[in-house]
């Protein structure tokens, strides 16, 4: 694949971010990993962890919080309560930048690692969640930070108000999007005059239909591989680190 871009694509990617009167922003969670965030769905740990041996699809479900609650919040320290270590990488920065200028109206992120937050960006809707919690009996809210004291101390989070336990926020394998969620989420990407997505996206059905809503002259593909949408893409830039340069040039 060739990383050559063209200024005269640029320049054009520019008008159309100006001109723009409500534009969504994407992230995979392939932006994630430039900030060196691991993806949480696969093998971690020493070989001796507890939860070796353990199918990932097994132990990310909501049976097997239920059933080995201590299992499961000692893989989530080394995986979910450890992500206050990543920092915010150029994408997140410059995004935030466009928000303040008004060119950017909505984010969307398939991460869970709250670096959307980090970068102060306003607005975000988290597909997947985050690791922040709440009672499953009552629903009393725990932040992340409060969350990730317990699991740090090798305690099961427990609700302070009714003993019930904890699950995070996290979408679970088999907790499903719901109509009322995908719903919104379709009306906000019919709404919108341009849709940048960074990276590639997961394959998971109801995502795929949102970028389906598209016309073609909405969409923008900034990632360093190839998506499903490359072809239904008003432009495709092969070169993250390029495309965000220029725009920080532009506008920053």
């Amino acid at each position: 694949m060739s990383l050559k871009i063209k200024y005269e694509d640029l320049e054009n990617l520019k008008i159309l971010i100006q001109k723009s009167k409500n534009t969504l922003v994407f992230l995979s969670e392939e932006i994630s990993h430039i900030s060196g965030v691991p993806n949480y769905k696969m093998p971690h740990g020493l070989v001796d962890s507890p939860w070796q041996g353990i199918d990932n699809s097994r132990l990310l479900s909501f049976d097997f919080l239920l059933a080995h609650p201590q299992i499961f919040y000692s893989w989530s320290k080394e995986v979910w309560y450890d992500l206050d270590k990543y920092k915010e990488n150029q994408v997140h920065k410059l995004i935030a930048e466009l928000q303040k200028e008004s060119l950017i109206t909505k984010v969307y992120t398939e991460s869970i690692d709250m670096l959307c937050q980090k970068a102060i960006i306003q607005d975000v809707v988290e597909i997947n969640g985050n690791p922040s919690a709440f009672c499953l009996k009552c629903g009393k809210y725990f932040s992340y930070d409060k969350v990730s004291k317990f699991v740090h101390q090798n305690e099961v989070p427990y609700c302070d108000m009714c003993g019930t336990l904890l699950k995070s926020q996290v979408r679970l394998d088999e907790q499903v999007i719901s109509k009322q969620e995908l719903l919104k989420w379709k009306s906000d990407f019919i709404r919108c005059n341009l849709c940048i997505l960074f990276g590639t996206p997961s394959s998971r059905d109801e995502i795929i239909s949102l970028f389906n809503l598209l016309d073609f002259e909405k969409l923008i593909v900034i990632s360093d591989k190839a998506t499903p949408f490359d072809s239904k893409s008003y432009l495709k830039f092969n070169n993250i680190d390029k495309v965000v340069s220029f725009l920080e040039d532009s506008f920053i």
